[in-house]
Parts: structure tokens; C-alpha cells; sequence
């Protein structure tokens, strides 16, 4: 215990998971300021199969002409799953996403990549993903063009991108009083 400070607090304990996130983003965020990318799409990616994490971005023009390609595509395989009757294949073939959330499209991929080492994927691993990317928005807000087309995304335990979210502060779109840090004891 430090000197002078009363014993019931102590100094907060930081999981190895969010010195790895707040590592990735800090790499990640300057790298999109030196090359001034607009972005549109903001994701941090858990990489399931080599154990590692890092940050993907897409910008606004990127994703849409990608997102017009996979509607096309997709377009005719739906068709085809209504006229042979496949309400499974229709769901699969599905479109009405305004942007491309497919991760290894976007224009900046796998940005301040880095093993994960000795960190173990579960729940608090991406809660502290999930909190470490809100702590940073503001930042990555700043980055954003247009700023109230903004979306996050992150990895989970199913899917490389599994919780998605606009931007919860500092955009004209966010509204309301600004809600407590992530990472607040509320």
C-alpha cells in the first residue's frame, strides 16, 4: 500500500487484454491520422484463428462499392432460394446493410496487428475490446468522414464482427447528455 493512501483504495488492476487493446488502438489511430484516412467503418478485430487483434477501416466510398457488389450478388442467389422454396438460403442471401462489414474489404486491414500471447479469449476479453474502442472514440470521431455516418464494430466469441454500435460520444448524432466513461463505476 502507497503511503498516505487510505486502505480502502487501491490502485485500479489492468488486465493484460486492455494494455493490449489500448497498445492496438493507440498504433492503430495514429497511423489513420498520418495518412488521413476519412473513416467510416471503425473495427477492432480479434483474429479467431492466430490468436492475435488489431484494427480494420473502411472508408465511406470503399464500403459502398463494395456493398452494391455483395447486394448484386447476392440479389440473384436470393431469388433463387424463394423459387425452390429454402427459407434458409433466403436468410443466408438476405441484404439490406447500408455498408460492407466484411473486415478483409476495407481499405486499412489488420493495422498495429499483434499476437495476443498469453491473453485468453472469453467474456472479459471482449468486454475490455468492447469498452477499450468506446474509451477511444473521441479520437477516432475526430478521424471520421462523415462524422455522423460513423459505425464501430467488434469481434466476439462467434463472429469477427459481432457488436456494432455509432459513435456514443462526440458526434452531432450521438444526442443526449454524454453518457459515463466505459470503464465508470456507475
Amino acid at each position: 500500500m502507497e503511503q498516505g493512501q487510505p486502505d480502502n483504495i487501491r490502485p485500479a488492476q489492468v488486465s493484460p487484454a486492455e494494455v493490449l487493446f489500448a497498445d492496438v488502438l493507440t498504433r492503430a489511430i495514429d497511423a489513420l491520422r498520418k495518412s488521413r484516412t476519412p473513416v467510416y467503418t471503425f473495427a477492432l478485430y480479434h483474429d479467431h484463428e492466430s490468436a492475435a487483434a488489431s484494427v480494420c477501416v473502411d472508408t465511406k466510398s470503399n464500403s459502398l462499392r463494395h456493398q452494391a457488389r455483395w447486394t448484386a450478388h447476392s440479389r440473384q442467389h436470393f431469388v433463387e432460394a424463394v423459387q425452390q422454396g429454402d427459407l434458409t438460403g433466403a436468410r443466408l442471401w438476405s441484404s439490406g446493410a447500408d455498408r460492407s462489414l466484411s473486415l478483409g474489404d476495407f481499405t486499412h486491414v489488420n493495422l498495429a496487428r499483434t499476437d495476443l500471447g498469453q491473453v485468453q479469449p472469453g467474456k472479459k476479453f471482449y468486454l475490455a475490446m468492447i469498452r477499450a474502442l468506446m474509451a477511444r472514440e473521441l479520437d477516432i470521431v475526430a478521424l471520421a468522414e462523415p462524422k455522423d455516418e460513423l459505425l464501430f464494430c467488434c469481434s466476439g466469441k462467434a463472429d469477427e464482427v459481432q457488436y456494432i454500435w455509432p459513435p456514443i460520444r462526440g458526434s452531432a448524432s450521438s444526442g443526449g447528455p454524454e453518457p459515463a466513461p466505459p470503464n465508470a463505476k456507475t
